[in-house]
């Protein structure tokens, strides 16, 4: 998995980026990739590649539900299924577990009133000692050289 945007939250829902490279020295034709999770549901679990030839590299996305009931006490993963012929015709099946870290609602985008509070605080705190660094140096190098 290259890229979750954005984070994955209960609730939420999220574009899951799957790289996929053939390391291998034979062709894999036929390439089929199955993605499933405990933790949501997605837009399409069934994805065809087709051909990735010795040294060649695929991508897909896939549009990923977060179910609000997932439990974050415990690991999540992603379940990806390859299934693909080789070079000779026989199906083979490559079985991938890729861990999923799934934020919490207030880090995925949920509303945080104190962080927004504390916020315009230190926005409020920043202006006031730019006013009074201003008025020092106006004080100090443009009143004193008149």
């Amino acid at each position: 998995v290259s890229e979750i945007s954005p984070v994955a939250f209960p609730g939420g829902s999220s574009e899951v980026s799957v790289d996929l490279f053939n390391v291998g020295i034979g062709t894999a034709k036929y390439v089929v990739a199955e993605i499933s999770s405990e933790a949501g549901s997605f837009a399409q679990e069934k994805v065809f590649i087709g051909t990735l030839e010795a040294d060649d590299f695929d991508s897909f996305k896939v549009d990923m539900m977060v179910s609000p009931t997932v439990d974050l006490s415990k690991d999540n993963f992603l379940n990806l299924v390859l299934k693909y012929k080789n070079q000779y015709g026989e199906e083979k099946e490559l079985v991938k577990s890729i861990k999923l870290h799934v934020a919490s609602q207030a880090m995925g985008g949920g509303f945080d009133p104190i962080g927004m509070i504390f916020g315009l605080i230190m926005l409020a705190a920043q202006l006031l000692g730019l006013f009074v660094a201003g008025k020092w140096g106006y004080k100090r190098f443009i009143k004193k050289a008149q």
